[in-house]
C-alpha cells in the first residue's frame, strides 16, 4: 500500500512538473503587451482572491518586463515596493524602476524621485537629493502634475538643487494648472505673501477658493481666514477668476459657504 502511494505521489509530481513546463512555454511564447495585460488583470483578482493570483501577475510580468517591457518593469517594480507576490524589497523596486525610467516611463521616474527624496532622513547626501530632483524633473516635464509639486518643494527646500522660490512657483503653477489641490493651495500661499510672484491677493484667492473645494485644509484656512485688510473688490476677482478657470474646464461651479472674513495674518509656507 506504501509502494501504491509513493509511486501516485511521484506520478503527481511529475504531470505537476510537465504542466508547469508547459505553461512556462505558453507563456514565453506570448508578447510582451499581452504578458502585460494578464498580469495586471491577474494583479486586479489577486486583491480579491487566493494569493496564487498575485504569484501568477508577477510571473507574466516579469516576463513582459525582460522583454523590455515599460510598464510591466514599473508594475513589476511596484509590486516588489509593496509586497504583492514577491517579498517586499526596495532594492528590487529601484531595479525595476529604474529600467522603466530609463525608457522614459513617466510614473517609474517619479515614484524613483520619491524613493530617493525619503533616503534623506536616514541617510541624507547631496548626490542623493540631486538624483530625487533629477528624477522629479525628468517626470516634470513629461507634464505629470505630482512631480511638478514636488520637484516645487526642491526649489523651495533647496533640496538637491539651489534654492529657487521662482522657480519653485513655476512648477507648482505647472501643477496647479492640472487640477493638483496641493500645488494650488500652495501656490495662493505664493500669492499671498509675493514668494517667486508678484503679490498678488485675487490670484491667492483663486487659487486657494479652487484648491478649498477640492478638499484641502490648508486652502480652507486660507480662505476663511483671509486678512481683513485684503478688499471686497479683491476677493471679488479672484472669485470671479476662479469661477472661470473651472468653467473653462467644464467643472461645476458653486460659491464657497465660509464664515465671515476674520484674522490678520497670512499663511507662511
Amino acid at each position: 500500500m506504501k509502494k501504491i502511494q509513493k509511486h501516485s505521489l511521484s506520478t503527481k509530481t511529475k504531470n505537476s512538473a510537465a504542466k508547469d513546463k508547459h505553461v512556462y512555454a505558453e507563456l514565453n511564447a506570448l508578447s510582451a503587451d499581452t504578458l502585460f495585460f494578464r498580469g495586471r488583470v491577474k494583479l486586479g483578482r489577486g486583491y480579491r482572491r487566493p494569493k496564487k493570483y498575485l504569484v501568477e501577475a508577477v510571473e507574466c510580468l516579469r516576463r513582459a518586463a525582460r522583454k523590455n517591457h515599460a510598464e510591466a518593469q514599473f508594475t513589476l517594480g511596484a509590486c516588489y515596493a509593496e509586497g504583492l507576490g514577491v517579498r517586499k524589497n526596495k532594492a528590487g523596486a529601484t531595479k525595476w524602476w529604474h529600467k522603466a525610467a530609463e525608457q522614459n516611463e513617466v510614473k517609474a521616474q517619479f515614484w524613483l524621485g520619491v524613493h530617493y527624496y525619503g533616503i534623506r532622513y536616514s541617510n541624507y547626501s547631496i548626490k542623493i537629493m540631486a538624483e530625487a530632483a533629477e528624477w522629479f524633473r525628468r517626470a516634470a516635464e513629461q507634464n505629470f502634475a505630482a512631480a511638478q509639486y514636488n520637484l516645487g518643494l526642491c526649489y523651495a527646500q533647496g533640496r538637491g538643487v539651489e534654492e529657487d522660490e521662482v522657480e519653485a512657483a513655476k512648477w507648482w503653477h505647472k501643477a496647479a494648472e492640472q487640477n493638483d489641490s496641493e500645488a494650488q493651495s500652495i501656490l495662493g500661499v505664493c500669492y499671498a505673501n509675493g514668494k517667486g510672484v508678484t503679490r498678488d491677493w485675487a490670484e491667492a484667492y483663486k487659487w486657494a477658493i479652487l484648491a478649498a473645494k477640492r478638499g484641502d485644509k490648508r486652502a480652507q484656512y486660507m480662505v476663511k481666514m483671509t486678512p481683513q485688510d485684503v478688499l471686497a473688490d479683491q476677493i471679488a476677482e479672484g472669485t470671479r477668476r476662479a469661477k472661470e478657470w473651472r468653467e473653462q474646464r467644464h467643472e461645476d461651479w458653486s460659491p464657497l459657504r465660509m464664515n465671515s472674513l476674520c484674522g490678520a495674518h497670512s499663511i507662511q509656507t
